[in-house]
C-alpha cells in the first residue's frame, strides 16, 4: 500500500453472506449473543463472528444445523411485528416479554426511548430471527472459536 492511499478503503469490509452458522452463544449475565460464523468457499476459510451487545431481546427460530446467513439486515420494528407478531403478542401475555411497562408506553416507544436497534436474521437455509440490541459488530477470526465442552461428570446433591 502506498502512503498516499487511504488504509480505511484497503481494508476489506466483513460480510456473513453465504456464512455457515456453525455456533451461537447468548450470555445473559453480559447480554450479548455471539453467531460464529465460516464462509467456506475460499481458501483458507474466512471466520466471521457477529456480535450483539447489550442485547434487550431476541427470537431464533428454525434452527437446523448447518444454517446459512444470506444477509443480517436492519429492516426495523415494524418488519419484525410483520413476520413475528403472534410471537409478540402470545409472549407479552404470558411471561411480560419483552420487558415494556405496557401500560406506560408501546413496544416502538420503548424501542426508540432505549435507544435500541432491530436486526433481522434472514436465511439461505435454516435459521432465522430477529435480535433487538444497542450495537451489532462483525469481528475476523483466524480460525474456527472452540467448541463448547461439556463437563467430564455430573455433580451429584
Amino acid at each position: 500500500m502506498s502512503d498516499s492511499q487511504d488504509a480505511a478503503a484497503s481494508t476489506p469490509k466483513l460480510s456473513v453472506h453465504d456464512n455457515n452458522i456453525y455456533s451461537y452463544e447468548f450470555d445473559s449475565r453480559s447480554r450479548n449473543l455471539v453467531l460464529r460464523t465460516v464462509f467456506k468457499f475460499t481458501e483458507p476459510h474466512e471466520f466471521t463472528d457477529v456480535w450483539f451487545l447489550d442485547v434487550w431481546c431476541h427470537h431464533l427460530e428454525g434452527v437446523l444445523g448447518g444454517d446459512i446467513i444470506e444477509r443480517i439486515v436492519e429492516w426495523g420494528l415494524d418488519y419484525e411485528l410483520k413476520n413475528f407478531g403472534d410471537l409478540f403478542d402470545r409472549l407479552k401475555n404470558q411471561i411480560g416479554w419483552p420487558p415494556v411497562d405496557w401500560n406506560k408506553e408501546t413496544l416502538h416507544e420503548a424501542v426508540a426511548r432505549l435507544n435500541l436497534r432491530v436486526w433481522h436474521i434472514n436465511p439461505s437455509y435454516g435459521m432465522e430471527g430477529f435480535v433487538i440490541a444497542k450495537e451489532m459488530r462483525m469481528v475476523g477470526r483466524e480460525a474456527e472459536a472452540p467448541p463448547l465442552t461439556p463437563p467430564l461428570q455430573s455433580v451429584q446433591e
